[in-house]
């Protein structure tokens, strides 16, 4: 990344937009081809079954980059699958 200055140490790249936990899990799932079963009867972390959905604060991207979220949840989900699925060795760590 070439920026003009300084940077924050961590910067969102994400959609920005709240997700349902479900909607990344059916985009993750499509992605990959799955064509099993998603079982949610597992009691998950209190944490998962407090906070139903996903958001990044892309607002520092924004400021820092002048950058803005062009691709879509799924385009994105796939992207990471198939970067998983080309270097699964340096995925794994």
């Amino acid at each position: 990344v070439a920026a003009p200055g300084p940077l924050p140490p961590v910067l969102n790249i994400a959609g920005g937009t709240a997700r349902p936990v479900r909607a990344v899990a059916e985009a993750l799932i499509a992605a990959a081809g799955f064509r099993g079963e998603l079982d949610e009867d597992g009691a998950g972390s209190s944490r998962s079954a407090a906070v139903p959905w996903q958001e990044a604060d892309v607002s520092l991207a924004r400021k820092a980059l002048d950058w803005s979220p062009r691709r879509s949840l799924a385009t994105s989900v796939t992207d990471l699958w198939t970067e998983v699925l080309d270097r699964p060795e340096e995925c794994a760590r």
